[in-house]
């Protein structure tokens, strides 16, 4: 049996603009369902409203949602547990620690005391 040439001449309009077979056959048969079999509809525009409807589908899709674990419900949307240790992004300043001399002046002396 030979394919009808209008399904066939979809398929190759589409498949130029990157849209599969599948994609295309599937909302095709909506289309005529939809349209009662009324071509000129589908065809008009370059098949514009084929194209348009397989990608508002696409956007419309919603993402599968994640397996999820028990812990998984105490990430938030940054990826971190509330419990996690953050690491500070800048390291703080240790003034005036013990043994560590302040200044340029204590320190000649401590290398004075050191050398004899």
């Amino acid at each position: 049996m030979t394919p009808n040439p209008r399904v066939v001449q979809a398929f190759h309009t589409l498949k130029e603009i990157g849209i599969s077979e599948e994609k295309v056959e599937l909302v095709l048969k909506k289309l005529l369902k939809l349209y009662d079999k009324n071509w000129e509809l589908i065809e008009s525009k370059n098949y514009r409203v084929l194209a348009d409807i397989i990608f508002e589908e696409e956007d419309n899709k919603m993402p599968e949602p994640k397996k999820s674990n028990a812990h998984d419900e105490d990430i938030d949307e940054k990826g971190f547990t509330p419990d996690e240790f953050f690491r500070p992004l800048k390291r703080a300043r240790l003034k005036n620690r013990k043994g560590l001399a302040t200044n340029r002046s204590c320190n000649t002396k401590f290398v004075e005391k050191n050398r004899g």
